[in-house]
């Protein structure tokens, strides 16, 4: 098993709560063996609720969750995997 070091943009770091950018890093552990090196995260507000639908284009993939947070964002999010480390970003960085 290969470790993976993962980094986030600043974008992130200043937009992005630290509990749902630790949320996506777990989705991100829990991905089949064969998946595409682009991940995407979409953030909604649903409700109270904060949205998240995870989904890659190849294989497609998509699975959506509900969280319960205080104050619900809308944001895209990137994750692109490389052979050593993953990157984080917001899709207006890419």
């Amino acid at each position: 098993m290969v470790t993976k070091n993962n980094y986030i943009s600043r974008g992130v770091d200043l937009s992005i709560p630290r509990e749902l950018q630790l949320f996506i890093w777990r989705c991100m552990d829990n991905l089949p063996e064969l998946h595409d090196d682009v991940q995407i995260f979409e953030l909604k507000q649903k409700g109270k609720l904060q949205r998240i639908t995870h989904r890659t284009v190849e294989p497609d993939y998509r699975r959506s969750y509900d969280l319960s947070m205080e104050d619900p964002i809308t944001q895209k999010i990137y994750v692109v995997e490389q052979k050593d480390f993953s990157t984080m970003l917001l899709a207006s960085e890419a």
